[in-house]
């Protein structure tokens, strides 16, 4: 949609310039997890940016129409002089009040029509002040929080704002005082400086709150009982609690009191769901596609899995047990564009190495983490896998998985998979993975620990361990030396003579992009570091 530059200085085109930015961005989404999926990181950071740039461009026309709205005020009062102004589009509401009458019984913006409401302390009522609330359903703040907090259901932005002067008639006409605040517009602090005093520490204790109120969305799930809003603080580049205070949710209207005048959300751990307490794949009937499941270690999910069907090039949520999660059900999208949008409903599974120091684990070497989510996709058409206890106690050097194939496809449910694993009988092998290649060990859940002779065979060439001679030395006093460990270069070579020709050849023989699917989503769920 075509819009000229005077059309941007009225809200309604520029809330819907801001909309088709928005597309944008959102269609940039798919290129930059290709690039990531991929290895391209330089080409997603070149995309990122230029999705930043288009975010800005939307902040600068929101801004420049905000400052044509407050230098043609006169053209918005009501009959009592007072001036509310609002609007909404998709992921986009906006609500401007200006206090040109400073009306000190005036204390609340209302606008239930947005379902938005901004209760004032009297400094502000009695002040020559613009008061902006802008709430956007995106979050470009939490990517690069420096805590572990980040936004649920978007963030919503509280600006006072300078005024320009109403206009003055003279002989019938209208003048108007031109200056830079008639194209952008000049915000201040809270709480507002005396003119002409000297600046001084403000104890913000003493400073009166303002009252917000807003709808959010209904595809919300929160993990705490107790919802909890910060403010972005720009200096530390996180996500703070306090200066805000009075939080309750109700009927989906969350309302708090907050001194900090910037951006506001609401927000919980990104790490709530981490570690999983287990996943797991298997393969659907059909062979068309397969299911991932993961289980949040969080009690607010009951230990119940949140499982997603991978298919060719796209997945859905395929799990409904969370409500408010089931308008994302059957919704095919790339693997990280489905984790973004369950990210943005309050279940981040799409975690980062940064994630690994808040729930105190060790990070999985990253090339040895990618070959074993490959290697686990290859095969998934036809086999089923499930979590190993020891996966996370063996050190960033290994990784461990257990593994059956599936013999009855008609038998691949998510409780055939749970009596496969919990009984553990001789169909299920252990694969363990270095950087060496990949190995079968004796090393299922049902034992306590992983055996002191496989500790040693899995160390063998590290550090100080010069190989088969150190470990046959350690072995000194044993009836027979210990066999050094056999590594095959990939999981396919390894089965060959375990598993059965056909389960084999339906794995070599499936479609590249269903196993690309399953091994980006795995990827990006980081099964093997955060499980």
């Amino acid at each position: 949609m075509a819009i000229t530059d005077e059309e941007t200085r009225l809200l309604g085109p520029a809330l819907e310039l801001a909309v088709d930015n928005e597309k944008i961005v959102n269609e940039g989404d798919t290129y930059r997890y290709w690039a990531i999926a991929e290895g391209r990181d330089a080409f997603a950071d070149a995309v990122g940016g230029f999705q930043k740039r288009i975010r800005a461009l939307t902040d600068v026309v929101i801004d420049r129409s905000t400052a044509g709205i407050m230098h043609t005020a006169d053209e918005y009062q009501d009959e009592n002089g007072e001036i509310i102004v609002f609007d909404s589009r998709e992921g986009f509401k906006y609500v401007l009040w200006l206090n040109h009458v400073k009306n000190p019984r005036f204390k609340l913006v209302d606008v239930p029509e947005l379902r938005v409401s901004v209760e004032l302390p009297k400094p502000l009522t009695l002040a020559t002040v613009a008061v902006r609330v802008i709430h956007r359903a995106y979050d470009t703040l939490s990517p690069g929080c420096n805590n572990e907090l980040t936004s649920v259901g978007g963030v919503c932005t509280v600006d006072l704002l300078t005024l320009p002067p109403l206009p003055k008639v003279v002989q019938g006409t209208t003048l108007r005082t031109m200056s830079p605040l008639a194209v952008d517009v000049e915000r201040l602090p809270y709480p507002i400086p005396v003119a002409g005093a000297e600046t001084t520490e403000v104890d913000m204790a003493d400073v009166p709150p303002l009252m917000l109120s807003y709808e959010i969305p209904d595809d919300i799930v929160l993990v705490d009982e107790t919802p909890s809003v910060a403010w972005w603080d720009d200096d530390s580049s996180e996500w703070k609690t306090d200066g805000i205070t009075d939080v309750s949710l109700k009927d989906r209207t969350l309302t708090y009191s907050t001194v900090k005048v910037t951006h506001h959300a609401l927000v919980q751990s990104r790490v709530a769901c981490a570690p999983y307490t287990r996943w797991s794949t298997r393969p659907s009937s059909t062979g068309e596609s397969v299911i991932v499941s993961v289980t949040p270690k969080h009690e607010r999910f009951g230990g119940r899995p949140i499982e997603i069907e991978v298919g060719e090039g796209v997945c859905a949520l395929a799990s409904d047990a969370e409500p408010a999660l089931r308008s994302l059900l059957g919704v095919k999208l790339a693997p990280r564009k489905l984790l973004a949008r369950l990210s943005k409903c309050g279940v981040h599974l799409a975690l980062e190495d940064k994630d690994c120091a808040y729930v105190g684990i060790e990070k999985k070497d990253a090339a040895l983490e990618a070959a074993m989510c490959e290697d686990v996709a290859l095969l998934s058409p036809s086999f089923m896998f499930a979590s190993s206890r020891f996966n996370r106690t063996i050190g960033s050097r290994d990784c461990m998985v257990r593994i059956a194939e599936v013999t009855d496809f008609d038998l691949t449910l998510a409780e055939d998979a749970d009596k496969v694993f919990t009984r553990e009988r001789e169909a299920v092998h252990v694969m363990l993975t270095q950087s060496r290649g990949c190995t079968l060990v004796d090393a299922k859940d049902k034992i306590a620990e992983v055996p002191g002779d496989l500790t040693l065979l899995m160390n063998d060439g590290r550090d100080e361990n010069v190989g088969h001679l150190a470990v046959a030395a350690r072995a000194e006093g044993r009836e027979t030396p210990l066999e050094p460990l056999k590594f095959s270069p990939t999981a396919l070579t390894l089965l060959k003579g375990v598993a059965s020709e056909s389960g084999l050849d339906r794995a070599a023989k499936a479609k590249a992009a269903l196993t690309e699917s399953v091994r980006q989503t795995l990827l990006s769920l980081r099964v093997f570091t955060f499980a």
